[in-house]
């Protein structure tokens, strides 16, 4: 599971959730906004269970989720998360393609020869 917040307005700027907890605050974390609104640490996204993300504030703090104030949600991929001034939407990232190696492009090789030598077998006997 590849997740993201995608900053809005201004450049596009992805940041990736790379471990959990995940902590957003004024201070060094793992996501730093050292704007007017931000606590120095303000609020963690974490896993529960296998699938299932949550954003939890601090008790004295809150985010604007979807537009709406909140102290505690699950997080769902579109979802709108506002610090401050600064607005960042929760998205799945695009998987890298692994390039095939060596073996896997021989074996795709193998098994396009062997179906092509079929259908020449298939077209000799039958014609």
């Amino acid at each position: 599971m590849n997740l993201v917040l995608r900053r809005e307005g201004g450049p596009a700027t992805l940041i990736p959730i790379t471990r959990f907890p995940f902590v957003i605050g004024k201070a060094e974390g793992d996501l730093s906004l050292p704007i007017p609104g931000v606590w120095e640490s303000h609020a963690t996204i974490a896993l529960h269970g296998s699938a299932k993300v949550f954003i939890t504030c601090r008790k004295e703090t809150t985010i604007r989720l979807n537009g709406t104030s909140c102290s505690e949600s699950q997080l769902h991929v579109g979802d709108i998360l506002q610090f401050g001034g600064e607005r960042f939407r929760f998205e799945l990232a695009q998987s890298p393609q692994k390039q095939l190696g060596f073996w896997e492009k021989l074996a795709v090789l193998s098994f396009g020869l062997l179906l092509l030598t079929e259908a020449w077998i298939a077209t000799a006997w039958l014609g």
